[in-house]
């Protein structure tokens, strides 16, 4: 799917469920809609749907103060765009997908400032985890390798190049 093809993808997404919504045609909320509509595309390979989504934008200037206490810059680069996923449980798998990432990737995203979805090239930042989860298997057992079924407390931080 080329980035074209994904705009058009998710205009049609948010038109159709924004109808229904205030219709009332659709009884779920928006967070239902998103969780079947992945935010974050990294080379093009949809990331499960994550519980929280946070984007920023930055500024790098290159300063410092003069004398009478004025900052003095100029900027160095604007609109530098972040993104950072959490989830509260992933399957093994699903990490394994996270930890396999490029370090530099081209990800399309839902960037707020740019008003839609937006590609740049990002680097991975942080992927952290918390404990090994046993509870998503039945009677919290592991599978036949001894292994737990997967993780949770998870976080993934992206970074434009």
């Amino acid at each position: 799917m080329d980035d074209r093809e994904l705009r058009k993808s998710v205009r049609r997404m948010q038109r159709t469920f924004a109808h229904q919504i205030r219709g009332g045609l659709y009884r779920g909320t928006w967070a239902d809609v998103l969780y079947d509509n992945p935010l974050v595309f990294v080379d093009r390979i949809a990331l499960p749907q994550s519980r929280g989504y946070v984007w920023g934008k930055a500024t790098f200037v290159d300063s410092a103060r003069n004398a009478e206490g004025v900052m003095i810059g100029a900027v160095i680069r604007d609109d530098v765009a972040r993104i950072e996923l959490t989830w509260n449980y992933l399957y093994r798998e699903e990490v394994q997908l996270l930890g396999s990432l490029p370090f530099i990737s081209d990800v399309s995203f839902y960037y707020p400032p740019a008003g839609g979805f937006v590609t740049r090239e990002m680097y991975t930042s942080d992927f952290t985890g918390g404990t090994p989860f046993v509870g998503g298997q039945p009677n919290g057992s592991l599978d036949e390798y001894g292994l737990p079924p997967g993780h949770d407390n998870l976080r993934l931080a992206l970074i434009e190049v």
